[in-house]
Protein backbone atom coordinates (compact mmCIF):
# COMPACT_ATOMS: atom_id res chain seq x y z
CA UNK A 1 0.00 0.00 0.00
CA UNK A 2 2.49 2.35 1.09
CA UNK A 3 4.22 1.89 -2.24
CA UNK A 4 1.51 2.21 -4.12
CA UNK A 5 0.74 5.94 -2.45
CA UNK A 6 4.21 6.58 -3.37
CA UNK A 7 3.97 6.60 -6.88
CA UNK A 8 0.94 7.98 -7.02
CA UNK A 9 1.86 10.92 -4.73
CA UNK A 10 5.28 11.20 -6.40
CA UNK A 11 7.32 11.64 -2.86
CA UNK A 12 8.81 9.47 -0.24
CA UNK A 13 5.94 9.25 2.05
CA UNK A 14 6.56 9.69 6.14
CA UNK A 15 6.24 6.59 7.61
CA UNK A 16 3.31 6.67 10.32
CA UNK A 17 1.65 4.52 12.83
CA UNK A 18 -1.52 4.21 12.78
CA UNK A 19 -4.24 2.48 14.59
CA UNK A 20 -5.80 -0.72 12.69
CA UNK A 21 -9.18 0.73 13.67
CA UNK A 22 -8.30 4.35 12.26
CA UNK A 23 -6.30 3.04 9.11
CA UNK A 24 -9.75 3.37 7.00
CA UNK A 25 -9.87 7.19 7.78
CA UNK A 26 -6.45 7.73 7.64
CA UNK A 27 -6.21 6.53 3.97
CA UNK A 28 -9.71 8.36 3.22
CA UNK A 29 -7.52 11.27 3.88
CA UNK A 30 -4.36 10.56 1.93
CA UNK A 31 -6.81 9.63 -1.05
CA UNK A 32 -9.41 12.81 -0.85
CA UNK A 33 -7.62 14.72 -3.12
CA UNK A 34 -7.07 12.59 -6.12
CA UNK A 35 -11.03 12.13 -6.05
CA UNK A 36 -11.66 16.16 -5.67
CA UNK A 37 -9.36 16.68 -9.02
CA UNK A 38 -10.70 13.49 -10.70
CA UNK A 39 -14.38 15.24 -9.88
CA UNK A 40 -13.32 18.82 -11.45
CA UNK A 41 -11.94 16.56 -14.46
CA UNK A 42 -15.33 14.59 -14.84
CA UNK A 43 -17.60 17.61 -14.72
CA UNK A 44 -15.30 19.29 -17.48
CA UNK A 45 -15.71 16.07 -19.22
CA UNK A 46 -19.39 15.71 -18.70
CA UNK A 47 -19.89 19.01 -19.91
CA UNK A 48 -20.79 18.73 -23.68
CA UNK A 49 -23.39 15.47 -23.16
CA UNK A 50 -26.48 17.26 -22.79
CA UNK A 51 -25.73 19.18 -26.11
CA UNK A 52 -25.37 16.13 -27.64
CA UNK A 53 -28.29 14.84 -26.42
CA UNK A 54 -30.31 17.93 -27.58
CA UNK A 55 -28.35 17.36 -31.09
CA UNK A 56 -29.85 14.20 -31.05
CA UNK A 57 -32.90 15.05 -30.22
CA UNK A 58 -33.04 17.87 -33.30
CA UNK A 59 -31.30 15.63 -35.70
CA UNK A 60 -33.94 12.85 -35.18
CA UNK A 61 -36.84 16.03 -35.76
CA UNK A 62 -34.50 16.84 -38.84
CA UNK A 63 -34.87 13.71 -39.91
CA UNK A 64 -38.58 12.63 -39.20
CA UNK A 65 -39.26 16.07 -41.38
CA UNK A 66 -37.18 15.54 -44.20
CA UNK A 67 -39.08 15.58 -47.89
CA UNK A 68 -37.47 12.92 -49.97
CA UNK A 69 -35.45 14.65 -52.95
CA UNK A 70 -36.40 14.05 -56.47
CA UNK A 71 -39.65 11.69 -54.85
CA UNK A 72 -40.94 11.36 -58.40
CA UNK A 73 -38.28 9.61 -59.66
CA UNK A 74 -38.26 7.12 -56.83
CA UNK A 75 -40.01 3.91 -57.29
CA UNK A 76 -42.86 3.24 -54.65
CA UNK A 77 -42.09 -0.19 -53.17
CA UNK A 78 -38.84 1.15 -52.70
CA UNK A 79 -40.06 4.63 -50.88
CA UNK A 80 -42.38 2.55 -49.22
CA UNK A 81 -38.99 0.63 -47.75
CA UNK A 82 -37.23 3.52 -46.66
CA UNK A 83 -39.94 5.48 -45.34
CA UNK A 84 -40.66 1.93 -43.22
CA UNK A 85 -37.16 1.95 -42.17
CA UNK A 86 -37.28 5.50 -41.33
CA UNK A 87 -39.92 5.04 -38.62
CA UNK A 88 -38.41 2.05 -37.05
CA UNK A 89 -35.21 4.43 -36.97
CA UNK A 90 -35.99 7.25 -35.27
CA UNK A 91 -38.13 4.73 -32.82
CA UNK A 92 -35.19 3.18 -31.65
CA UNK A 93 -32.91 6.20 -31.44
CA UNK A 94 -35.44 7.90 -29.41
CA UNK A 95 -35.89 5.39 -26.96
CA UNK A 96 -32.00 5.17 -26.79
CA UNK A 97 -31.84 9.00 -25.84
CA UNK A 98 -34.83 8.35 -23.01
CA UNK A 99 -32.59 6.21 -21.50
CA UNK A 100 -29.44 7.72 -21.08
CA UNK A 101 -29.41 9.47 -17.92
CA UNK A 102 -26.93 12.32 -16.95
CA UNK A 103 -26.17 11.55 -13.58
CA UNK A 104 -26.79 14.44 -10.66
CA UNK A 105 -24.32 13.97 -8.84
CA UNK A 106 -20.71 13.79 -10.94
CA UNK A 107 -18.10 11.75 -9.01
CA UNK A 108 -15.92 8.35 -9.85
CA UNK A 109 -19.52 6.13 -8.71
CA UNK A 110 -21.54 7.85 -11.28
CA UNK A 111 -19.72 8.43 -14.00
CA UNK A 112 -18.34 4.88 -14.10
CA UNK A 113 -22.11 3.62 -13.98
CA UNK A 114 -22.83 5.81 -16.75
CA UNK A 115 -19.97 4.72 -18.55
CA UNK A 116 -21.16 1.08 -18.49
CA UNK A 117 -24.49 1.74 -19.32
CA UNK A 118 -23.71 4.04 -22.44
CA UNK A 119 -21.52 1.52 -23.46
CA UNK A 120 -24.16 -1.20 -22.98
CA UNK A 121 -27.12 0.72 -24.93
CA UNK A 122 -25.17 1.94 -27.61
CA UNK A 123 -24.09 -2.04 -28.23
CA UNK A 124 -27.71 -2.57 -28.29
CA UNK A 125 -28.12 0.89 -30.76
CA UNK A 126 -25.90 -0.52 -33.10
CA UNK A 127 -27.24 -4.09 -33.03
CA UNK A 128 -30.87 -2.73 -33.50
CA UNK A 129 -30.34 -0.18 -36.22
CA UNK A 130 -27.86 -1.21 -38.49
CA UNK A 131 -30.65 -2.66 -41.34
CA UNK A 132 -32.42 0.47 -40.82
CA UNK A 133 -29.49 2.80 -41.18
CA UNK A 134 -28.07 1.53 -44.59
CA UNK A 135 -31.80 1.66 -45.57
CA UNK A 136 -32.61 5.17 -44.52
CA UNK A 137 -29.35 6.79 -45.59
CA UNK A 138 -30.46 6.18 -49.32
CA UNK A 139 -32.92 8.60 -49.02
CA UNK A 140 -31.86 10.47 -46.16
CA UNK A 141 -28.19 10.69 -46.53
CA UNK A 142 -27.28 14.10 -44.65
CA UNK A 143 -30.01 13.59 -42.26
CA UNK A 144 -28.26 10.17 -41.28
CA UNK A 145 -24.80 11.24 -41.53
CA UNK A 146 -25.43 14.24 -38.97
CA UNK A 147 -27.21 11.69 -36.20
CA UNK A 148 -23.71 9.03 -36.70
CA UNK A 149 -21.65 11.47 -36.15
CA UNK A 150 -24.06 12.53 -33.05
CA UNK A 151 -23.79 9.20 -31.51
CA UNK A 152 -20.40 8.69 -32.60
CA UNK A 153 -19.65 11.70 -30.25
CA UNK A 154 -21.88 10.54 -27.34
CA UNK A 155 -19.27 7.14 -27.70
CA UNK A 156 -16.31 9.05 -27.40
CA UNK A 157 -17.63 11.09 -24.57
CA UNK A 158 -17.82 7.86 -22.89
CA UNK A 159 -14.55 6.81 -23.43
CA UNK A 160 -13.08 10.28 -22.57
CA UNK A 161 -14.92 9.74 -19.03
CA UNK A 162 -12.99 5.98 -18.63
CA UNK A 163 -9.46 7.42 -19.95
CA UNK A 164 -9.96 10.30 -17.23
CA UNK A 165 -10.51 8.14 -14.26
CA UNK A 166 -7.93 5.25 -15.71
CA UNK A 167 -5.75 8.15 -15.67
CA UNK A 168 -6.48 9.22 -12.06
CA UNK A 169 -5.37 5.56 -10.76
CA UNK A 170 -9.06 5.85 -9.16
CA UNK A 171 -9.60 2.21 -10.12
CA UNK A 172 -6.52 1.45 -8.12
CA UNK A 173 -7.07 3.10 -4.87
CA UNK A 174 -10.86 1.75 -4.69
CA UNK A 175 -9.06 -1.67 -4.89
CA UNK A 176 -7.25 -0.55 -1.75
CA UNK A 177 -10.12 0.73 0.00
CA UNK A 178 -11.83 -2.72 -0.67
CA UNK A 179 -9.30 -4.68 0.86
CA UNK A 180 -9.20 -2.33 3.98
CA UNK A 181 -12.85 -2.86 4.26
CA UNK A 182 -12.00 -6.58 4.14
CA UNK A 183 -9.35 -6.03 6.64
CA UNK A 184 -11.87 -4.08 8.95
CA UNK A 185 -14.36 -6.55 8.90
CA UNK A 186 -11.68 -9.66 9.45
CA UNK A 187 -10.68 -7.73 12.36
CA UNK A 188 -14.41 -6.94 14.34
CA UNK A 189 -14.92 -10.29 13.55
CA UNK A 190 -11.77 -11.26 15.48
CA UNK A 191 -12.43 -9.05 17.91
CA UNK A 192 -15.76 -9.86 18.72
CA UNK A 193 -14.77 -13.69 18.92
CA UNK A 194 -12.19 -12.63 21.37
CA UNK A 195 -15.08 -11.21 23.34
CA UNK A 196 -16.87 -13.92 23.80
CA UNK A 197 -14.17 -16.65 24.19
CA UNK A 198 -13.07 -13.70 26.92
CA UNK A 199 -16.67 -13.97 28.35
CA UNK A 200 -16.79 -17.50 28.64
Amino acid sequence: MFNFLKNLLKIEPKKEDIPTEKLNQWFNQKTEPFYSKLNTQLIDVFGSVPEQINEIKTNITNLENASIKDEEKIEPKVKQVVLGNRVNYIRVLSQFIDEVEIPQKIDYETSNNFCSKITEKLDELSKNTGKSFYTVQHLFPNQVEALAKNISNISKSAKSIKAVIEKNKIQKIEALRGLLADMDRARKEFESVSERVGGT
